[in-house]
């Protein structure tokens, strides 16, 4: 890290615990050390670049009660991160091998209420969306303003691998995440009907 952000002009950061992480790795005091410790490199390289460098993470999704496994390690790393200025923005892993949550509309509520009061954002992982289930960008548009409503609160990340035409769907229906009245199923009862 120290090397990414000293020897080269880098806008921002952005660590993928969700995807290289094993999690039972993990245990709050370590999760935290590692963000201060980065987190004094980054102060280092805004002052080196003259800019801020921003710092991002995507975590595994967990739920808020204590499982099998064990505590939510990353909701309470999390908690500590954004109460301590560590982090500017995260998102939460929807997507896991075979399945994604996405389409359970899973509550992310406990997530918000990690950050609450400080100035980190909340950015949605959409990954695939809904594509391999079935749906497709209206169904996605669905999904994020629900999430939205959750108190997710930054951008919306997305990782396709399909041509150029889906991407344009995507994106100008996500871009539909403010303005709620608008419609973009042609099924939906608001809709205005073709003419004939």
């Amino acid at each position: 890290m120290r090397e990414l952000l000293l020897k080269y002009d880098t806008d921002g950061i952005h660590l993928d615990f969700a995807r290289w992480g094993n999690r039972q790795a993990y245990d709050v005091p370590s999760l935290v050390l590692v963000l201060e410790q980065i987190a004094r490199i980054r102060t280092e390289a805004s002052e080196k670049w003259d800019h801020p460098v921003t710092l991002s993470a995507r975590i595994p999704f967990e739920e808020l009660a204590a499982t099998e496994a064990g505590e939510p390690v990353f909701i309470e790393a999390l908690s500590q991160w954004a109460a301590a200025g560590l982090l500017d923005r995260f998102m939460v892993c929807l997507h896991e091998p075979g399945r994604s949550r996405l389409a359970e509309e899973p509550s992310l509520r406990h997530y918000a209420d990690a950050v609450q009061g400080t100035d980190v954002e909340f950015w949605l992982d959409m990954y695939q969306g809904t594509w391999h289930t079935g749906g497709g960008p209206v169904r996605d548009l669905e999904i994020a303003r629900s999430l939205v409503a959750q108190g997710v609160d930054g951008g919306v990340f997305y990782y396709m691998g399909h041509r150029a035409v889906e991407w344009e769907s995507i994106n100008w229906q996500m871009k539909l995440l403010d303005v709620p009245e608008a419609v973009v199923d042609p099924h939906h009862p608001r809709a205005t009907p073709s003419p004939q």
